[in-house]
């Protein structure tokens, strides 16, 4: 049912709850029920995802209202499962807590018997449907290159690839797939920096598709992002070899083509064991690896004995040896240098933002009113129409404030249907911020406001405006600009420093 009136995809599934919630007044009390959802199915481990997320988050709305106005459900039959049953009463007591409602055990078996039914639908599990995926993930990538101060949010192939297999996990829940159990501690030990930083940073896709990750999940996020940052650092590192041999130009010849060959190793000196020493003293920066026909001793450098054949055998060690000497991540990436960082940096701000569509101070009572305000800047400009705002405010009563994603700043936007709209932004200074019901990151003083089709064409201005909103420096110099025109140069001069 369409109630909105309006033709949008969005309004399939939106117009009939915003109808339900305004018409009776329960937007308060969804909202308060919303992250209770949240925070039980982190608790206790539950995945519900998609529709069946907002048909439970409504149960327990009407829920709530029916007991807080006297009617609770009386008679219902007790027809699940010990387990199902603890677990709705669980969820109930979460709510009782915090909204000082009692709720019978009639109460408990109804939702019982709704969630005994989850693992039985076959209604599609479509999370992504209504949020714009293409930003949600772009930001988790681009906070986690800052964390590791690699170039990660710019790697088109990582993007696809993590973006299909979030899509994915929605589909192997629905088939009751299972994990290795061993397989994110493996992984924790021995990538902790990129472990840590997908961790830290999964609430941006938890809060964003209303979904939580265990570690099972949580380590293909890692396996990602891993197989990414060996690729960076792989291609950064240069590594040398030095081959100590004293049978004479051809076999050194023939070891050092059959090493290029098979181990892709392009960086090879080859001395004689007389030479060793005196090479040893002088070349800078040391090899990584000697390879040579007879033990060595009075050097700490890793060493493979070999023998002049070099056969799959010797090879299978020098390659282990390769790997062991690149492996350890955590170890490469706490040696970056702040210089390293600017690698983090995409696209030109003049592209994005421009003075006129940055205004300061604004005045707004709600979050609805500062997202409006943000969107007529683009509205005056002839970039966006009403309904887009519109379709911004309603995806927020929907999904939450799923583009809150850092301390006072919101990334507006929602899904376009159109797929060749081009990027444009607005920026918004509020005189008093605004709460937008998110408790991590409330109030909001800055709001961005950007449209563009998910094309890419468009991410590289996409991940630019991300990591302009995800600066650390860039606030505190921007609460000090008076002007749009200074605010706009504030803004230039950081996005050169990031």
């Amino acid at each position: 049912m369409n109630v909105l009136g309006d033709n949008t995809s969005f309004s399939e599934i939106s117009g009939i709850d915003l109808w339900i919630s305004r018409y009776f007044h329960l937007e308060l009390l969804k909202n308060q029920i919303f992250p209770i959802l949240l925070n039980w199915q982190r608790e206790n481990g539950i995945n519900i995802e998609g529709y069946q997320f907002y048909q439970l988050l409504w149960i327990l709305v009407v829920a709530a209202d029916r007991i807080r106005q006297g009617h609770p459900i009386t008679g219902y039959p007790c027809a699940s499962d010990y387990a199902t049953i603890q677990i709705s009463e669980n969820l109930y007591s979460h709510l009782e807590k915090a909204l000082s409602l009692p709720f019978t055990a009639d109460e408990v078996y109804f939702l019982a018997s709704y969630i005994n039914g989850l693992s039985l639908t076959s209604l599609p599990q479509m999370p992504l449907g209504t949020i714009p995926s293409n930003t949600v993930i772009h930001t988790f990538l681009v906070n986690v290159s800052h964390d590791l101060k690699l170039k990660l949010a710019n790697d088109n192939k990582l993007y696809q690839q993590l973006s299909a297999h979030i899509k994915s996990f929605f589909s192997l829940l629905e088939r009751n797939t299972t994990f290795d159990r061993n397989f994110y501690k493996e992984l924790e030990e021995e990538y902790p920096a990129i472990c840590r930083s997908v961790k830290n940073n999964l609430y941006i896709l938890e809060r964003s598709f209303h979904r939580t990750y265990n570690e099972n999940e949580t380590a293909f996020l890692v396996m990602h992002i891993a197989a990414a940052v060996s690729k960076i650092l792989t291609e950064r590192q240069d590594f040398k070899v030095l081959v100590v041999c004293d049978s004479g130009p051809a076999t050194a010849s023939y070891v050092t083509n059959k090493l290029k060959y098979y181990c892709k190793i392009d960086d090879i000196d080859t001395v004689s064991s007389f030479e060793l020493n005196d090479y040893l003293r002088t070349i800078t920066p040391s090899p990584n690896l000697i390879i040579s026909f007879y033990p060595i001793e009075g050097t700490t450098i890793p060493m493979v004995i070999v023998s002049p054949g070099l056969p799959s055998g010797d090879l299978s060690q020098i390659q282990e040896k390769m790997y062991t000497s690149r492996k350890d991540e955590n170890n490469i990436l706490n040696k970056r240098t702040a210089v390293n960082s600017s690698l983090v940096s995409s696209g030109n701000p003049s592209s994005i933002l421009s003075p006129d569509r940055i205004a300061l101070d604004f005045s707004a009572d709600t979050w609805r009113d500062a997202l409006q305000l943000g969107g007529n800047l683009l509205i005056e400009e002839g970039f966006v129409t009403q309904s887009y705002i519109d379709s911004i405010i309603r995806n927020v009563e929907i999904n939450g404030p799923y583009f809150v994603f850092w301390p006072g700043v919101a990334l507006a936007h929602a899904n376009v249907n159109s797929k060749s709209i081009p990027f444009q932004a607005s920026l918004i200074r509020l005189k008093h911020p605004v709460a937008f019901q998110n408790d991590l990151n409330d109030p909001v003083k800055y709001i961005f406001t950007f449209i563009a089709s998910d094309t890419s064409g468009n991410d590289d201005k996409i991940v630019s405006i991300i990591n302009l909103a995800s600066s650390p420096t860039l606030f505190p110099h921007l609460d000090r600009a008076k002007t749009p025109a200074e605010a706009f140069e504030i803004i230039r001069r950081i996005e050169r420093e990031i």
